[in-house]
């Protein structure tokens, strides 16, 4: 099975998760093979995407991640009119961004019915959380299989827990209103423990935080960011989410990430991280080794790379 592949962004976090980090197991372990598709033809060679009907009539499967400029409507429709088969993959709920959020203009009216379009033209359609499942199925007459974003416990072994490290906070600006609204606890954490925010400097823009006692680490491409986690003997993310839809549908990746680094997570409980520590437990006498210990059971019982990647390579063979 060949499979051209459609991503706004093949480098990105969403990538590693949801295509091109998780496509080298799937080819390692089955006959299916994934190719860009700027790779897969030559630009001067015309047509109207790019390419002549020869260069993709030899393709299966054309999978679509996200939303995408209208275009990728058209593309779509012509990729089924020559006979192949639309895989199309969501990993947030687009249309409950809340206002607040930066992301919130990207994903305008015109890119969610782009999304809705490519949806409905889909004969496969995978997201990687039952919340966002619902929605998906609400918004089109589609079946959506919820298939979890993972570790690659391979490529990535899990730590132990780092009885003494630093707190993070990881992220980028679409966060800003998520930690504003727990503004408080991080101050008290801040009081006692130094927080690295990550990926973005938070506090050039929400001043009001008041929290002093932090530094900034610059964002980091994926592979090096993951192998940073590893290495610097990190005890505890923080995960603020406010309590909305947005929020409820979004995948636990900070989670994933914090366990597979020797941290415990701390968060609001919202969604997928309901199972993670209360903001409050940071400041009690509880036995973080133990609950550790039962985070990284749950990694490997059901968040591994190898059992979802054969949950798509089933679901790609039906079609």
């Amino acid at each position: 099975m060949k499979i051209l592949v459609i991503c706004p962004d093949y480098s990105d976090a969403t990538s590693y998760y949801r295509a091109f980090g998780t496509f080298n197991d799937i080819e390692s372990r089955s006959d299916i093979q994934f190719t860009r598709y700027e790779s897969a033809f030559s630009v001067q060679q015309g047509g109207n995407f790019g390419a002549t009907w020869a260069d993709l009539i030899k393709y299966d499967v054309a999978f679509f991640q996200r939303g995408m400029g209208a275009k990728s409507v058209e593309l779509c429709a012509y990729l089924k009119e020559m006979g192949l088969k639309i895989w199309y993959d969501l990993d947030d709920s687009l249309w409950d961004i809340p206002e607040q959020y930066a992301i919130k203009k990207t994903y305008n009216l015109s890119i969610l019915e782009t999304i809705n379009q490519l949806l409905s033209m889909s004969d496969l359609v995978t997201c990687s959380t039952i919340e966002l499942k619902k929605v998906i199925e609400s918004k089109v007459n589609k079946t959506a299989h919820v298939v979890k974003n993972a570790w690659d416990i391979n490529r990535f072994p899990i730590k132990e827990f780092n009885k003494e490290g630093k707190v993070i906070w990881r992220g980028s600006s679409t966060h800003i209103s998520d930690l504003r609204s727990c503004g408080t606890m991080l101050k008290q954490i801040s009081q006692s423990d130094k927080i690295e925010f990550w990926g973005h400097n938070p506090i050039n823009n929400a001043p009001n935080l008041s929290i002093t006692n932090y530094s900034y680490v610059a964002p980091l491409d994926p592979i090096s960011y993951f192998n940073k986690i590893r290495k610097d003997n990190i005890k505890a993310f923080l995960v603020p989410l406010q309590d909305t839809l947005f929020n409820r549908c979004k995948s636990n990746i900070a989670w994933l990430e914090a366990t597979a680094s020797g941290a415990v997570t701390y968060s609001n409980l919202v969604g997928e991280f309901s199972h993670t520590l209360p903001f409050e437990d940071y400041f009690n006498d509880i036995k973080h080794e133990e609950v550790y210990r039962k985070f990284k059971d749950n990694l490997l019982s059901d968040y591994n790379l190898t059992y979802w990647n054969n949950i798509r390579i089933q679901l790609l063979k039906q079609l």
